[in-house]
Order: C-alpha cells, then sequence, then structure tokens
C-alpha cells in the first residue's frame, strides 16, 4: 500500500496460479507476450501463492526468468 499511496508507483496484485494458468493459455492460443508485456510497465508485481507452484529442481528455467 505505501508503494502507491506514497510513492506513486505502479502495482499489480496477481494470484500466481491465475496469472501462470492466463500466461499459458495465451501461449497456447499463440498470442505469447500480449498479457506479459504490460508487466514491464509496472513498478511492483505482487504474486500471491507463489510457493505452492512446482518448480523443476534444475532451477528457474520455466516460466520464470
Amino acid at each position: 500500500m505505501e508503494a502507491v499511496t506514497n510513492h506513486g508507483k505502479r502495482v499489480r496484485f496477481y494470484s500466481a496460479v491465475e496469472r501462470l494458468n492466463t500466461l499459458e493459455q495465451e501461449k497456447t492460443a499463440g498470442k505469447s507476450g500480449r498479457r506479459a508485456h504490460p508487466l514491464m510497465h509496472l513498478d511492483l508485481v505482487i504474486l500471491d501463492e507463489l510457493g505452492y507452484l512446482p518448480f523443476p529442481q534444475a532451477g528457474g528455467g520455466g516460466w520464470i526468468g
């Protein structure tokens, strides 16, 4: 809240699972990047429940770069 109210930052809050599902649907439809691109113009992105997603043992080679 402080980032928005006191510092005028552009912030978005997402459920990590919902956001990942949306990005996967976009990829399947052949429209990759359309929903991810606006994230690049934010100052802060909050991903709730990120710890509930499985990650490969090899590291972060998946959707988080």
